[in-house]
């Protein structure tokens, strides 16, 4: 199975995984933002719903809403949110850490995010990318070397001069393994990525380490669902 690709920090972030999965984000958390994904939501009614957004002091041209510095907390990290709106239509939340953060604290998100029912898919750096699917297709369905996965990995890792950078691709766990599991045949990733709920959330995770210290960004989107143009059709939510 492709969860055995990575080495034994991202094995043991799957197995935690397959014992206890988390239904929906952040389900510990008091009632946030998250609780209930506001996709698709209707700018004023989502001004109405989370009172504590405004208008963002750098807008840069961009139709987006923030809240009050480190307005978040997400594993320990106080973060700044940014919901981006298209058609006065939400579609976009990105989460960016308000100071840097240090290697354990960076360790407790990447394990969190596992937890609370997402799976890493794809990790993209300067030196190319390495996606678990397009790993499989190549190999025939066999196990294939992972020690590309784990160089990039350890390479977040590393205290020194240089700052690394990577970017992490996560899709929620339980609707990629329903539709893994549900017969079909799939000639390719991209057919597999065709195929999925509309309704599946996906994350960006941007990370940055420089001398042992993180910024992180978090994009989530619902890329498969279209935005509606209609204002009074009822805000939907994942």
């Amino acid at each position: 199975p492709y969860t055995t690709l990575f080495r034994s920090k991202l094995l043991a972030a799957f197995l935690l995984l397959s014992c206890s999965v988390q239904a929906g984000m952040f389900e510990s958390e008091p009632i946030k933002i998250f609780k209930n994904y506001p996709f698709d939501m209707h700018k004023t009614e989502f001004q109405k719903k989370f009172r504590q957004f405004g208008e963002c002091q750098f807008n840069m041209g961009e139709d987006k809403l923030c809240a009050d510095r480190g307005a978040e907390d997400l594993y320990g990290i106080p973060l700044n949110i940014l919901v981006f709106f298209e058609k006065n239509r939400s579609y976009k939340i990105v989460l960016k850490t308000t100071e840097t953060v240090n290697r354990d604290t960076y360790l407790e998100l990447f394990r969190g995010m596992i937890k609370s029912g997402f799976e890493l898919y794809e990790i993209k750096d300067s030196e190319g990318s390495f996606n678990i699917y397009d790993e499989i297709f190549s190999n025939g369905g066999r196990k294939s070397s992972d020690d590309e996965a784990s160089k990039k990995l350890d390479a977040l890792e590393l205290v020194s001069d240089k700052t690394n950078k990577a970017t992490l691709y996560y899709t929620e766990h339980s609707k990629m393994q329903k539709l893994l599991k549900s017969r079909q045949k799939f000639t390719s990733t991209k057919d597999i990525f065709s195929k999925v709920p509309s309704d599946i959330r996906f994350v960006e995770m941007n990370v940055e380490n420089y001398k042992g210290m993180y910024s992180l960004e978090l994009i989530f989107t619902v890329p498969h669902t279209k935005i509606s143009t209609i204002d009074d059709r009822p805000a939907e939510r994942f």
